[in-house]
């Protein structure tokens, strides 16, 4: 079997996963699934391992149910390629305590969901409570063996899929991941230097200081016509040297290449409206922008930020919808 490695389901349906009978057959199959583009993630890797047959498939997983605020374990004796057209009734969520962990009832419960005995019962029970101590010792949000197989030589995972909390990777330099590896250019970039930062697509860029204020002027921007194409959030900055690196980054063409407007939007709170006007006239010094540049400041010291930006020839806003509407016309005019 040769398998891409990218970190997303569906590879099978998508090509990336193929049975080669011979060496050549491998070869061929290594030639097509590398480089290949599954779901916007680029094959960089491939897996090779023997075929396995099996008598019966299962599907295993632990992951987190956010309307119960609880770990849960789910399986169903329909696994492979098509587990996420299986009916809802085929399935078993077993929710967990946190504190209690896995526990024998649980155990018993989820094999009298899926009607095994034997050999085949203590192997699905001693994989359960290996994924509940992977998934709660490295803070996982997902622990996956699809499918889990039986054969004569015992239970094998054919395939497995683990997501960890990102903000948890402090606490885990054992797993010496590579975490920007998948990422986008522009988004490793945000990290390495201490922002949030996402690509969108095509369309306007967003700086702006709290995760609720740069979802709220994303919408903004849709509601007035335009396309939020990427965003950095600065959190709580209060340093002109990290509001130039926020601006630049966002202007570099080599990382956002479809940009087509800037919108600075801040609130002055932790983040004062001075540093942060000090901030956007030095990176306008040093980094030419070949887009609108809009900007709404509000908060502390805003009377202050407002002068340093005016005397700089810039257009401050109070408003989001004001900002809003002076951005679509600018852009506009541009195409």
């Amino acid at each position: 079997m040769v398998k891409g490695q990218v970190p997303i389901g569906g590879r099978g349906k998508a090509g990336a996963i193929r049975k080669a009978l011979s060496p050549e057959e491998a070869l061929d199959a290594f030639d097509s699934i590398a480089g290949m583009n599954v779901k916007g993630h680029i094959v960089r890797s491939v897996l090779i391992e023997e075929f396995v047959g099996y008598d019966m498939e299962f599907y295993l997983a632990m992951t987190i149910d956010r309307s119960l605020g609880r770990p849960v374990l789910v399986i169903s004796r329909k696994g492979g390629m098509e587990v996420e057209s299986t009916d809802a009734k085929d399935i078993k969520k077993i929710p967990l305590d946190p504190f209690d962990g896995m526990t024998s009832h649980d155990l018993e419960e989820a094999i009298e969901s899926l009607g095994v005995e034997g050999r085949v019962a203590s192997g699905i029970k001693e994989t359960s409570k290996r994924i509940w101590n992977v998934f709660s010792r490295s803070d996982c949000e997902l622990v996956e063996i699809n499918p889990l197989i039986i054969n004569d030589g015992g239970q094998v995972c054919l395939d497995a899929k683990v997501i960890i909390n990102d903000d948890s990777l402090f606490r885990h330099p054992e797993l010496d991941l590579d975490v920007d590896r998948e990422r986008e250019p522009f988004e490793a970039e945000c990290r390495r230097n201490g922002f949030s930062g996402v690509v969108l697509g095509e369309g306007v860029a967003v700086v702006a200081n709290g995760a609720g204020l740069t979802m709220s002027v994303l919408d903004e921007i849709g509601d007035a016509g335009l396309r939020g194409g990427a965003f950095l959030d600065l959190g709580g900055a209060d340093d002109p040297d990290r509001i130039v690196k926020a601006i630049t980054t966002v202007g570099d063409r080599t990382l956002l290449p479809k940009i087509e407007g800037l919108f600075i939007c801040i609130f002055g709170g932790i983040t004062r409206c001075d540093v942060v006007a000090e901030g956007i006239v030095a990176a306008l010094s040093v980094k030419m922008f070949d887009v609108p540049i809009v900007i709404r400041l509000r908060g502390i010291n805003e009377s202050e930020g407002r002068m340093i930006l005016e005397n700089a020839g810039l257009i401050v806003h109070s408003s989001i919808e004001e900002a809003c509407a002076a951005l679509r016309i600018a852009v506009g005019s541009r195409s």
